[in-house]
């Protein structure tokens, strides 16, 4: 069940004891993820069960621990009622193979004959038609003895049973050590661990499931078992499962948060995420499931595997929903390193039934992935601060990204439209509301674009600027992209954002301040100056409507590294004025009559 769990392979999800509603068959029962259940009995006779024919001589003859096991296989096949009961097989676990059942009749016999029925080709009416001494004998036994009618209800039970054989104590210790070994250290104190947890935890009315028992030993497991968790939606339109081995101290299995944390950690190893999902459930446009998972996908490093089925088509939508780049370059969507991976069963798991519990795990996972990438950007944030040289400019940095960092802590509605306008500017070519940009893997473009904020933000504003506006200046339009896929109406596909005109990225009506924090070229060279030589001549009234100020990353890093707090607010007010100033002498110029006029 460990293994089962650890290795996402089909495996046991529970095992009680004394349960089953099956009469001696009642040792160990597990559950699996199908439904069905195995019902374990072990019987430890070292030489025989019984010294009688196969023949029960006489209706009284006292019935041995083995003929019990399979009467009552006999009496609960027999019953009427609901054909979900048939969902049971059952492990025998004997001393040998030259036990004696009967007299003549041993236990390799009916191992045989077990064997056989499990065959999908063998057919009742063909076993009745073996004359050999062990098949007769199996037949007389089961018959006289355990009330087996014929050889189509022999049939029937002994497809369910398989026989297997009893390790010595010692051997059972060692291959119960050896099983652990492959993935937990101090494999004694986990033998130890798990034997006692399961007695403790033995009775008749609960069952021992796979991930307590693993919560149970994860303080001994290897650093190379790599965490995983899988969303799998099932056959049914609105029913999803989660399951997998993240946050295995925490009561939820698999707990948005828990998974953010252990997939988007930046120093992540061993980590995988497993989607088994048709790809046409995605929607751009609605916060559901899918775009969720498939945002988490997307922003997926260093150590982490995602596996996908149907990785192909699931890599298109990708690329379609986020207009081929994540704006960082121009091949940072094709190479997401997505494995096909074929549906498997997981072991334990959550359902999520109909659509307002999906929506509701997809607004979890949501806000767990804007929780843990805040996270990463305060980091990153505050190591830039950390770096600038004047201690002075530092300070005021430093001071106004705290007010910021507690109000975004606090409303994570605006810090969400904040990430997303971001990344996701309402001129681009994409469906409006998109968040798949929004992860890891912009963590440079958000800190090189809240650096640039904070900078304009101390040079030019008032007490109480934020991030979507500065006091006493305006509102603030940021975009931290390099790249992008075009303005909307446009079909050219994915390029720099510099390359298109500056109204089609900024809009007609851009606020006082734009912030274009992923181009290298100056404002000069961005700005929609038509004939015009200088960005300031492009503030005629005349000309299409430019912000009062434009400002890229050109020399940025330069100016607030190497700079003072009194020589970056010299730059930007600077740049302030002279837009303003070639603003009133536009105006002059068209009521002295000297200027062109519309």
């Amino acid at each position: 069940m460990i293994e089962s769990l650890v290795t996402v392979v089909p495996g046991a999800i529970e095992i009680g004891s004394e349960q089953g509603c099956i009469e001696h068959w009642d040792d160990i029962v597990a559950l699996y993820p199908d439904g069905w259940y195995e019902h374990t009995q072990v019987k430890r006779q070292g030489a025989q069960f019984c010294s009688q024919p196969p023949v029960r001589p006489s209706p009284d003859a006292n019935l041995s621990a083995l003929d019990s096991a399979f009467l009552s296989l006999s009496q609960w096949s027999d019953a009427d009622g609901d054909q979900s009961k048939f969902r049971r097989k059952f492990a025998l676990c004997l001393f040998g193979p030259d036990v004696q059942i009967k007299r003549g009749l041993r236990v390799d016999h009916l191992l045989e004959i077990a064997g056989l029925c499990s065959h999908e080709s063998t057919k009742w009416q063909q076993m009745s038609e073996r004359h050999d001494g062990p098949t007769e004998a199996v037949f007389n036994w089961l018959n006289t003895w355990c009330g087996f009618r014929d050889w189509e209800h022999i049939h029937f039970v002994l497809s369910r049973v398989s026989i297997s054989f009893a390790l010595a104590e010692n051997n059972l210790d060692a291959e119960i050590e050896r099983m652990l070994a492959r993935y937990f250290d101090d494999t004694g104190a986990a033998r130890a661990a798990l034997l006692t947890y399961m007695f403790d935890q033995e009775s008749d009315v609960g069952a021992i499931q796979s991930r307590a028992l693993l919560q149970h030993l994860s303080c001994f497991l290897r650093p190379e078992v790599a965490s995983w968790t899988q969303y799998k939606k099932s056959n049914q339109i609105s029913t999803w499962t989660v399951s997998g081995t993240h946050g295995l101290r925490d009561e939820t299995a698999e707990a948005p948060i828990d998974v953010v944390t252990g997939l988007w950690d930046q120093g992540a190893k061993h980590k995988v995420l497993r989607l088994v999902a048709p790809h046409n459930s995605v929607d751009a446009t609605k916060l559901a499931l899918p775009h969720a998972v498939l945002r988490m996908a997307i922003h997926l490093k260093g150590g982490t595997q995602c596996l996908i089925t149907g990785a192909e088509a699931w890599r298109n939508v990708a690329a379609s929903a986020l207009g081929d780049t994540l704006g960082n370059a121009t091949s940072d969507v094709s190479d997401l390193p997505w494995l096909e991976f074929p549906e498997q069963s997981a072991v334990s798991m959550r359902t999520l039934t109909g659509p307002s519990e999906s929506n509701a795990e997809a607004e979890a996972l949501m806000q767990a992935m804007d929780d843990v990438l805040f996270e990463q950007l305060v980091e990153r944030v505050n190591r830039v601060i950390e770096s600038v040289r004047d201690p002075d400019l530092l300070s005021r940095l430093h001071e106004l990204w705290e007010v910021w960092r507690k109000l975004l802590i606090n409303n994570t509605a605006a810090r969400r439209e904040f990430f997303s306008g971001l990344l996701h500017p309402k001129t681009e070519r994409l469906p409006h509301g998109s968040l798949l940009r929004v992860g890891p893997k912009a963590l440079d473009l958000l800190t090189s674009a809240v650096v640039a904020l904070l900078s304009v933000s101390i040079s030019i504003g008032g007490e109480g600027s934020r991030w979507d506006e500065i006091k006493d200046c305006g509102g603030v339009l940021s975009i931290a992209l390099k790249q992008w896929s075009g303005p909307i109406g446009s079909q050219n596909g994915k390029r720099s954002l510099d390359s298109d005109d500056l109204h089609e990225i900024i809009g007609s009506a851009p606020p006082s301040v734009v912030i274009l924090s992923g181009v290298e070229a100056p404002a000069s060279a961005v700005l929609d100056t038509n004939m015009a030589e200088t960005p300031y001549d492009a503030t005629s009234l005349i000309a299409r409507r430019q912000p009062k100020i434009l400002v890229t990353n050109y020399r940025l890093d330069r100016i607030i590294y190497r700079g003072t707090l009194d020589s970056v607010k010299e730059h930007f007010s600077r740049e302030w004025r002279l837009q303003a100033t070639a603003k009133e002498e536009a105006i002059a110029n068209i009521e002295s009559g000297t200027g062109c006029h519309a």
